[in-house]
């Protein structure tokens, strides 16, 4: 294999690859659909308005390319884009969440009771399937702490209740609707 095929090949390979990344992890077949399009069409100009006659290239001296090039080319990309589409739907669809098994307390700022600690687990997870945002849920959890702080000062009851905790409220509102499995295209 010559320099020049080489680099031609392994343009194609990077290109197809890349191309079918972006159409993969796409959310929106639009893109799809409209980089495909516009690829088409930037082939279509160049095919009609840059073509060479026969006549034209009598006199310069260039390499034929050999007669399955344009085959192997066609081919191999068509492949690849395959290729680059089922790894970017791999990624859309089955990137894994950092922050997913993290306590919302600090060590000094634990819940009082495991089974609070629990009520807690279960509040996070919720609010994270309503929308909200780690920040979010942690600004809430400090105002529990202030609340829990507020009433060992007073010595008054604490309003937490066994009976009713905060995961069980959480359950009668309605969860919006915000897939939790999506790439970062998705955001």
């Amino acid at each position: 294999m010559n320099k020049e095929n080489f680099w031609f090949y392994s343009g194609l390979i990077t290109f197809s690859l890349v191309l079918g990344l972006m159409i993969g992890a796409s959310n929106s077949p639009v893109i799809g659909a409209l980089v495909t399009g516009v690829i088409g069409a930037g082939m279509a100009f160049l095919g009609l308005f840059f073509d060479r006659k026969k006549e034209d290239l009598k006199d310069i001296n260039i390499p034929r390319p050999s007669a399955g090039a344009i085959g192997k080319a066609v081919t191999l990309f068509s492949v690849l884009l395959c290729v680059g589409v089922y790894l970017g739907v791999l990624y859309r669809n089955f990137e894994p969440t950092a922050s997913s098994s993290k306590f919302v307390w600090e060590n000094q700022n634990a819940p009082s009771t495991a089974y609070e600690a629990i009520d807690w687990i279960l509040v996070k997870e919720n609010l994270i399937k309503r929308g909200f945002t780690e920040q979010q849920v942690k600004a809430l959890y400090n105002i529990r702490i202030a609340e829990r702080n507020a009433n060992k000062a007073t010595q008054s009851n604490d309003s937490y209740s066994e009976a009713m905790p905060y995961y069980k409220m959480l359950q009668t509102v309605a969860i919006a609707e915000k897939k939790t499995n999506r790439g970062p295209a998705s955001e």
